[in-house]
């Protein structure tokens, strides 16, 4: 299986379209990017491989012509798309709240339909709770906390919520509604006035459900009607007949329950700062409906490392053994001065396998709620040199380091020419004769 997100709003573009990582992009510079590596991807396929490419609105039509291109209409499965988030204003005419997935078979005639029929039942979980509510028992597991603390502070979202013993809680903050109740609401003063990420409405929707779910804590971030830490938490549940309804996801071609605010969360988790994360249960439910315990995933926008998250957790989850290869230029920004492959996916990586970063720091936050998944991290920096370069210090043969390799220092320049020439054969770039007269006189 091969996922991408590539880089259709802003990015840098590589060898293909040249741009910086701050300017914006156009579409002829996406598309040039885009087609030599979808020409390479398709040749990296097994046969019964598939490709899943995540793009927005705007750029959908193009780049599925491109897919065409590259992969035959023949191969085309379907256009699945996501809901990205359930609130927000933003948009002119519509309130755009779901992006698109591109699923392509490499050759549809090597694939099985069951192959990609997800089973009609639940995954075994072992954390279900139960409640009896409206004359039938529901299970259910413990879900998303609706408060994040990067939240930029907004109207209606500013609340009281009353927990089990009747007590009030409030995000942190220095204001407070003046009536002591249920949903009374006030209006935020600075973004250190903190608010829930739902409206108030919505809040008092999902309460008729029985929706949250309270637990105390010693650790809550929530302050009391008083002005006083609480001692409850809040988190959303999630009924089992939704995880059912998720199961089903590709019977509809819409996927729920992956929305980008669960990325954000579980980046902010490791203490990473990276921008349009895609969440890790997006790349799972890819994976559990086009590979097997033993399939090798493959990314080469990698960005925050999601797809290399996704492969560890559901390998725990079922006991596979599939690997994953991300690829990711390593770009320079202000917030990634060494480079995002380094600042941002290697430390994710490392951090989520085995606990603790590069310098020995944890992620005491994602910790809390995960135990490190194990696994084996090999992590390299590829760079070119020219086949004909001939300055002191600069040949392949003095540049490319054969320990790098597991060899040995080579004890003569003959033997270290024989083996590059015999193992970098295949890394060259060959040029049509056709191609190397172009532009030429004769």
């Amino acid at each position: 299986m091969i996922y991408i997100d590539p880089p259709y709003g802003k990015d840098s573009m590589g060898e293909f379209a040249k741009t910086h990582y701050n300017n914006a992009i156009t579409r002829d510079n996406l598309l040039s990017m885009l087609y030599p590596r979808l020409t390479l991807a398709r040749e990296l396929l097994a046969e019964d491989g598939v490709l899943f490419c995540s793009i927005d609105d705007r750029n959908q039509a193009y780049v599925k012509c491109l897919f065409d291109e590259v992969f035959g209409e023949e191969n085309f499965v379907a256009t699945i798309s996501r809901v990205t988030k359930k609130g927000g204003n933003k948009g002119d005419y519509i309130k755009p709240k779901n992006d698109f997935i591109l699923m392509y078979f490499k050759n549809k005639e090597f694939v099985s339909k069951e192959y990609y029929a997800l089973e009609e039942k639940c995954e075994k979980i072992d954390k279900w709770l139960e409640e009896f509510f409206l004359g039938e028992n529901r299970r259910f597991i413990k879900g998303e906390i609706p408060y994040r603390s990067k939240l930029e502070s907004r109207t209606n979202q500013r609340y009281y919520i009353e927990c089990p013993d009747k007590s009030l809680i409030i995000p942190p903050g220095n204001v407070f509604p003046e009536i002591k109740q249920d949903g009374a609401k006030v209006t935020p003063l600075s973004n250190d006035d903190k608010c829930w990420t739902w409206s108030v409405e919505r809040y008092l929707q999902e309460k008729e459900n029985n929706r949250f779910y309270f637990y105390e804590t010693d650790k809550s971030p929530f302050l009391n009607q008083n002005g006083e830490k609480s001692k409850w938490g809040i988190c959303k549940k999630i009924f089992q007949s939704e995880i059912l309804d998720q199961q089903k996801i590709f019977l509809t071609t819409l996927i729920d329950n992956c929305e980008n605010s669960q990325a954000t969360r579980e980046v902010d988790s490791l203490y990473l700062s990276f921008s349009y994360p895609k969440p890790v249960n997006l790349i799972k439910n890819l994976m559990k409906v086009s590979s097997q315990k033993d399939s090798i995933i493959l990314d080469f926008f990698a960005g925050s490392g999601t797809t290399g998250h996704a492969v560890l957790a559901l390998n725990k989850e079922d006991g596979g053994n599939r690997k994953f290869i991300l690829c990711q230029l390593n770009e320079k920004t202000d917030t990634t001065p060494n480079g995002i492959a380094y600042d941002v996916t290697a430390k994710r990586l490392k951090r989520i396998m085995t606990g603790e970063c590069y310098d020995g720091t944890k992620p005491e936050k994602w910790l809390e709620e995960n135990e490190p998944y194990g696994g084996s991290l090999e992590v390299y920096d590829i760079d070119s040199v020219a086949n004909f370069e001939t300055t002191a210090g600069q040949t392949p043969f003095e540049v490319i380091d054969e320990t790098l390799y597991g060899k040995e220092k080579f004890s003569t320049v003959k033997e270290k020419i024989e083996w590059v020439c015999s193992n970098f054969e295949k890394t060259q770039k060959y040029l049509e004769e056709s191609d190397l007269n172009k532009g030429r006189g004769d």
